[in-house]
C-alpha cells in the first residue's frame, strides 16, 4: 500500500483503501480494482460492499419577470431563479467479500471486477461564475469501498472513477458529400 495514503482511508487501528487498475475508462468497460485493508488491531469484520454511482447535476439561473398592477400603473419586477436538475446515472451496490471470523492484525488485498453499462455519458466538471446565469454541469462516478464489523461500525473509503468518450474510430479515405439548396431574402424598403 506504501506510505503516502491519503487521510481518508485512515481508520482507528489501520487503512482501508480502494484502487482501479486504470485511470480512466471507458462505456463497456470491465473495472478491476482491489481493495486494500490494513489493520493493528483485530477486527469483528462481517462484509466488505461495493457501491458504484454515476450521477448528472446541472443547475444555472434563469431570469423572470412579475408585473404588478394596481390599477392603470404597471410596475414590473425583474428577479433571478435558481433552476436544478438531478438525475442518477447508475447504482450499484453488492457485498464483494463475507469474512469467516475476526480479521487478525495484517495486511488485505480484496480483488473486484464489475463492468460499466453501455452508453453512459463521460464525466465533466462545467462552471461558469463569470455569467449571470452562473451554469454548472457534472457528470461523477464513484466506487465505495466499506467494511461492516459484527458491531455495526462501517469503515468507508471512496474513489472517484473518471470516464471517457469513446474514441472515434478513424476511417481511412472516408469521404462525406452535402448538397445544400441556396435561399435568398430580399426585403426592400419601397417608398
Amino acid at each position: 500500500m506504501g506510505n503516502a495514503l491519503d487521510s481518508r482511508a485512515q481508520f482507528d487501528g489501520g487503512y482501508l483503501y480502494v484502487k482501479t487498475d486504470r485511470p480512466y475508462y471507458y462505456p463497456g468497460n470491465i473495472v478491476y480494482g482491489k481493495i486494500y485493508i490494513r489493520t493493528s488491531v483485530p477486527m469483528q469484520a462481517q462484509h466488505i460492499e461495493i457501491k458504484v454511482k454515476g450521477k448528472e447535476k446541472a443547475s444555472y439561473y434563469r431570469k423572470e419577470i412579475i408585473e404588478h398592477r394596481d390599477g392603470d400603473n404597471v410596475r414590473r419586477e425583474e428577479r433571478w431563479i435558481k433552476e436544478r436538475f438531478n438525475r442518477k446515472i447508475m447504482d450499484f451496490k453488492g457485498i464483494c467479500f463475507n469474512f469467516q471470523g475476526p480479521l487478525n492484525p495484517g495486511d488485505y488485498t480484496v480483488p473486484f471486477e464489475f463492468k460499466l453499462p453501455d452508453g453512459l455519458p463521460s464525466s465533466m466538471i462545467f462552471k461558469r461564475t463569470d455569467l449571470r446565469e452562473r451554469p454548472s454541469v457534472k457528470v461523477k462516478y464513484s466506487i465505495r469501498a466499506t467494511v461492516t464489523t459484527h458491531d455495526k461500525k462501517q469503515l468507508k473509503y471512496k474513489q472517484w472513477l473518471i470516464l471517457h468518450e469513446p474514441p472515434v474510430q478513424f476511417q481511412e479515405n472516408a469521404m462525406s458529400e452535402q448538397t445544400i439548396n441556396l435561399t435568398t431574402c430580399c426585403c426592400c424598403n419601397k417608398g
